[in-house]
């Protein structure tokens, strides 16, 4: 009797242990995605270069001529190839931010530009894109922050981007560069104080002396332009 309750036993291990090791089926799904932006922006980099005290410079584009700006003359915001290939969404909702420079950014410099810039649309004709700035006047403070580690982002202006009509906004600028205010002389200076973008002049503490006489100065200047997607909206549809 003990034989046979241990053949049992046994027998009933040896079953206990093939069914740990019994499978059946299995299946394996690949799931991947391929993840882009839904825009893109022209140029990476606007440089007016170097200018003369109380002269306009323009930074813009022919809507006619040139509708996605490939000659990179203006700032532009395009819909990219996969959200022009997708069906999910119609259109992109932005924002037009100024900011200053970080404190370890390569390109800061004395102060910001766009106070002295004014923006406009390229295609007034298009009512989806506003400037929130009065007149498409300057945006934001001259000086950088006192504090490195706030930028200080300033809203400037708002557009909108239609998959199949609108796939372009273009916008344009205009850089009124600014007088050191130790040499501005109100009787002979064109510009005066309010005339155009920011005012047109530059406190002279942040002028630097020239190699020449004291009144031989410069000043350079610098912003960040952020566009920021703020949206994407569904088709209407069945």
């Amino acid at each position: 009797m003990r034989k046979l309750i241990l053949l049992v036993t046994t027998l009933a291990l040896v079953a206990v242990g093939a069914a740990s090791f019994a499978a059946f089926e299995s299946h394996l799904i690949d799931v991947r995605a391929h993840v882009e932006k839904a825009t893109y922006v022209k140029p990476n980099d606007l440089n007016f270069g170097v200018t003369i005290m109380e002269q306009k410079y323009d930074a813009e584009c022919d809507a006619a001529t040139d509708p996605t700006n490939a000659n990179g003359k203006c700032m532009s915001i395009h819909l990219s190839d996969s959200f022009k290939a997708q069906t999910k969404f119609l259109d992109v909702t932005y924002r037009i931010y100024c900011e200053d420079k970080a404190l370890l950014d390569p390109h800061r410099a004395d102060g910001n530009i766009t106070p002295f810039i004014g923006l406009r649309d390229s295609d007034p004709a298009d009512t989806n894109d506003v400037v929130d700035t009065a007149a498409g006047k300057g945006c934001g403070a001259v000086a950088y922050s006192a504090d490195p580690a706030t930028l200080n982002p300033v809203q400037w202006a708002h557009g909108e981007l239609v998959k199949g009509s609108d796939e372009v906004d273009l916008w344009d600028m205009s850089f009124y560069a600014p007088l050191c205010s130790d040499n501005y002389n109100p009787e002979t200076d064109p510009l005066k104080p309010g005339d155009q973008v920011g005012g047109g002049i530059i406190d002279s503490k942040l002028c630097h002396k020239g190699p020449g006489p004291d009144s031989d100065e410069y000043v350079d200047l610098a912003s960040n332009v952020k566009f920021q997607v703020m949206g994407l909206s569904v088709p209407a549809g069945p």
